[in-house]
């Protein structure tokens, strides 16, 4: 799926896309250790550069930043 939005390269698809990812790093805690692990550290990279490539300095990125940003650090906690 990732790989078709990348194709199209359709702000709009993406902006939807980044509004679910963000939404799941509020719940994402509640992942299995491996399943988190590869969503904080594969997926939600790809991501991060996307919200830079289309959406720099807007509530979208702030938004996503700041969610991404919190499960990192709760993360890096827990990994210590």
């Amino acid at each position: 799926m990732i790989e078709r939005l990348k194709e199209a390269d359709d702000k709009e698809a993406w902006a939807i896309k980044v509004c679910d990812i963000t939404d799941n790093l509020s719940e994402c805690d509640l992942m299995k250790e491996d399943k988190l692990e590869r969503f904080l550290f594969k997926k939600a990279p790809v991501f991060k550069e996307l919200v830079e490539k289309y959406f720099k300095d807007t509530l979208l990125e702030s938004s996503f930043n700041a969610a991404y940003e919190r499960q990192i650090d709760k993360w890096n906690k827990n990994h210590s």
